[in-house]
């Protein structure tokens, strides 16, 4: 009977890594200027990590979260094989307690794109 209720709580603890949810939001981000819309996603509080890594072809892309205590870095990133650096695609600086933003593109780094944020559903999402 141990025996049993140990293999259960095993297998359900890898059912739940294997099948879990992230917590977690985003925020839409609006410009003043342009009414353009930009989503940053999943983001958690305080969690430094690499988000929506994926591969096309021979160009990976990804994203940085990067949390400070005033502000939060959000980077997309690019790279084809076999190039030394990524580039960045665009960068976003959210200040943390107002949610106003500053959008810079790798065409335009110069000009950055004034935004305000707001948290948006959903708080969860199936791994």
């Amino acid at each position: 009977m141990i025996q049993r209720t140990l293999t259960l709580l095993i297998w359900l603890m890898l059912a739940h890594a294997a099948m879990g949810r992230d917590t977690g939001y985003a925020l839409e981000c609006l410009s003043s200027d342009t009414g353009d819309v930009h989503l940053l996603s999943f983001l958690e509080d305080d969690v430094n990590k690499t988000a929506r890594h994926l591969q096309i072809g021979d160009v990976e892309y990804w994203d940085q979260h990067t949390w400070t205590p005033d502000v939060l870095t959000v980077t997309s990133n690019r790279q084809a094989r076999g190039d030394a650096q990524p580039s960045v695609v665009f960068s976003v600086n959210v200040n943390r307690a107002t949610l106003r933003a500053s959008l810079v593109t790798g065409a335009d780094a110069e000009a950055p794109t004034v935004l305000q944020c707001q948290r948006w559903s959903p708080r969860t999402r199936n791994k």
